[in-house]
């Protein structure tokens, strides 16, 4: 077991790094750098917090009563499985809004399982039974699959204004941190694995630290483009060549 002061200095360090990535962050948003390019720096700013509110040795006393006199909820999740459970769950319960993203070269006929999939189909039957609730949904269409999806997802929500679509130009090869951000309030984070059975995630219940994430994904959703222009006007690299 690590001695305190290692433990202390270890979290000095972690502190640090976060201040440094908030100055980048800062910085390239400043600059009007690419959204996709802020990627890299929300991966490792979550390592770090990960770090600092789930020590790998030990949670000490004072750490468990400062989180309880905070109303901080953290909950981590190992499988694909366990994720969409609570996911489907805070679904259910929303009253307004739901942020969502989809960057990543799968479609969601690659999620094995009941809770993925239903949790997909739940998404649309919550924003049809309330004219108050609204949905945003950041897609990232880099393939034929992903593009079949797009088209039904089209199709799927033409009847619903406020069910939103936007694909994003996503330049990195790996997938993003995707989100669930549920009513500004609750931020699921789902941390793509090499496969989708691989993917783990994790759910934070705070609406001070859920601001962040809607911040973040508002970046996203300005740089995106409506859905119905993007079908409109395919890349190359995803037009079907007509027959001759």
């Amino acid at each position: 077991m690590k001695s305190r002061k290692i433990q202390e200095l270890e979290n000095r360090l972690l502190l640090f790094a976060l201040i440094v990535l908030l100055g980048a962050s800062v910085a390239t948003a400043a600059l009007h750098v690419n959204a996709a390019w802020q990627s890299p720096l929300i991966f490792l700013a979550l390592i770090a917090i990960l770090r600092l509110v789930v020590p790998v040795d030990e949670i000490h006393e004072d750490v468990k009563y400062l989180r309880g006199v905070a109303g901080l909820s953290v909950q981590t999740y190992p499988t694909v499985e366990a994720f969409y459970i609570d996911l489907r769950h805070a679904v259910n319960e929303a009253e307004l809004s739901l942020d969502l993203t989809h960057i990543r070269n799968q479609s969601p006929v690659e999620f094995v399982g009941r809770e993925p999939s239903e949790y997909f189909r739940e998404v649309l039957d919550w924003v049809s039974t309330n004219e108050s609730r609204a949905v945003r949904r950041i897609i990232a269409v880099r393939n034929h699959e992903m593009l079949i999806w797009a088209q039904q997802l089209a199709v799927e929500t033409e009847q619903f204004a406020r069910y939103r679509v936007h694909v994003i130009d996503w330049s990195i090869e790996s997938p993003a941190i995707n989100l669930a951000l549920v009513d500004s309030r609750v931020a699921f984070l789902a941390v793509t694995g090499e496969t989708v059975e691989r993917t783990r995630g994790i759910a934070i219940e705070d609406e001070h630290v859920a601001t962040y994430f809607v911040e973040y994904f508002n970046n996203l959703w300005r740089e995106a483009k409506p859905l119905k222009d993007f079908l409109a006007n395919l890349p190359e690299n995803l037009r079907i060549p007509e027959a001759i």
